[in-house]
């Protein structure tokens, strides 16, 4: 596995990073706390360094599982969390009984909820310093520590990245040595085109890939790091699955309606040589000014397949433009 530089924090991690969105879910299909931790501990073995989860990821649980992954080896790791979201304390206390009822509650006709939702209304974000400070200390607890290495604001709005009250708050918890950096966690990288970021501002995460490919435009035309030297943590890199190579035409189009776009990746893949998966990897993993790419992984099964596509060749400049050809045609 190899590392680079977290843009100029000092930090370095490894290219890969574990997305830990599903970890920790009492709902979560093929699940189980046992094969979350193996999974994880396999992923430090392996020397994937980076861990990427919030408070909101199962209403907590998802750092719980972590921290109890990485409690004897804390050291080798490089823990970001993210903050923002105000999950009410009776669902964080259910979320923690779920996983003694797991087996049942997977027999329940209820899904689980994705990112912004804690049940089926929106969860509310609170940005405010206060709000952050007491997330970050919970955060700590769940996550078994007392440092994380990068917190982020969980996908906040651009009026509240314009407000910037939370520099301050969060520069003041670095001072006391509650976390090591800090960043924005984006649900699109438009949130931050054309302002003026504070350079405190340590990373950005943004979704990357080849069904969209814009956040280079806004955070690294060209593919080299900014002037001001922050890390990009890309997501999404498999399109949240879309990029398998056995889901047929007819499925994407119940899915998405990129379904035609995301054929005609696949042909541009195999006229290069690979599957669009590890096609798509490579593509995320080519800019220097990417520093880690999470991937979502629950299991050693996910793990070992992410391993697999990482160890295939990088692109070369051909298949490259070849890819990105085909990214900019689809959109």
């Amino acid at each position: 596995m190899r590392s680079r530089p977290f843009g100029r924090t000092g930090i370095t991690v490894s290219e890969l990073g574990v997305g830990c969105s599903r970890i920790g879910g009492a709902l979560t299909a093929g699940s189980s706390r046992k094969a979350e931790l193996q999974m994880l501990r396999a992923a430090l073995d392996a020397g994937i360094t980076f861990f990427d989860t919030s408070d909101l990821y199962s209403q907590g649980q998802s750092e719980v599982v972590l921290g109890q992954a990485l409690a004897r080896r804390r050291h080798e790791a490089v823990i970001a969390t993210k903050g923002g979201y105000v999950v009410p304390g009776d669902q964080r206390l259910l979320a923690r009984v779920k996983p003694l009822v797991r087996p049942l509650a997977r027999l329940l006709p209820v899904k689980p909820s994705g990112a912004g939702s804690a049940g089926t209304s929106p969860t509310p974000q609170d940005f405010g310093p206060d709000h952050l400070v007491r997330a970050l200390d919970a955060s700590l607890r769940r996550l078994r520590t007392d440092h994380i290495d990068v917190y982020q604001l969980h996908s906040p709005p651009r009026s509240d990245i314009e407000r910037d009250d939370y520099v301050a708050a969060l520069e003041g918890q670095r001072a006391l040595g509650k976390i090591r950096c800090f960043g924005l966690a984006l649900d699109t990288a438009s949130e931050v085109g054309g302002l003026a970021l504070s350079p405190s501002i340590a990373s950005i995460q943004v979704p990357y890939s080849l069904l969209y490919p814009e956040a280079a435009e806004v955070l690294f035309p060209g593919g080299e790091p900014d002037a001001a030297g922050r890390a990009v943590i890309a997501r999404s890199c498999y399109a949240a699955g879309l990029f398998k190579d056995d889901l047929g035409q007819a499925e994407l189009q119940d899915r998405t309606p990129d379904w035609s776009e995301i054929l005609e990746l696949r042909r541009r893949a195999e006229a290069i040589g690979r599957p669009l998966m590890q096609a798509a990897l490579q593509f995320s993993l080519a800019p220097r000014a990417v520093s880690v790419t999470i991937l979502g992984m629950r299991d050693r099964v996910h793990l070992d397949d992410n391993l697999r596509q990482y160890d295939s060749a990088p692109l070369t400049s051909s298949e490259l433009a070849i890819l990105q050809d085909g990214a900019r045609d689809t959109r």
